[in-house]
């Protein structure tokens, strides 16, 4: 399993969650960078420290898929406003993780999560 970089808009009590329930290496924000920084100051960060960006912000698939999707690959969680919250966001991703994630190269992928099921954005499906 890869290891994971919550963004800044993510909530840290996200890692703790998938240490603790499914035994993934997450690094939440606060502890590696400051507030406010770029999307793409962001994107290199994880690619520096080796882990999967987890996302709430649609930017970033637009970004990488400018740019070209070199690792690490992006998770870009897309709750419905019903689940906005934490507990929405932790079931998402527990869904994806104990499911959906096993057959994944999350470290070369764009991934989609939204409340039902995953896409992958890239590589595009053949």
């Amino acid at each position: 399993m890869p290891r994971f970089l919550l963004d800044e808009n993510v909530s840290p009590r996200i890692a703790k969650h998938l240490t603790l329930v499914h035994g993934i290496d997450v690094v939440a924000f606060p502890k590696v960078a400051r507030p406010g920084t770029s999307d793409a100051d962001v994107k290199a960060l994880a690619r520096r420290l080796g882990r999967v960006l987890i996302t709430l912000d649609s930017d970033f698939s637009a970004l990488a898929n400018l740019i070209g999707p070199t690792p690490p690959g992006i998770i870009w969680l897309h709750p419905p406003p019903s689940l906005r919250t934490l507990e929405g966001e932790k079931r998402m991703l527990d869904r994806f993780f104990e499911s959906e994630a096993v057959d994944l190269d999350l470290e070369n992928s764009i991934v989609e999560i939204t409340a039902f099921a995953s896409f992958i954005l890239y590589p595009k499906p053949k």
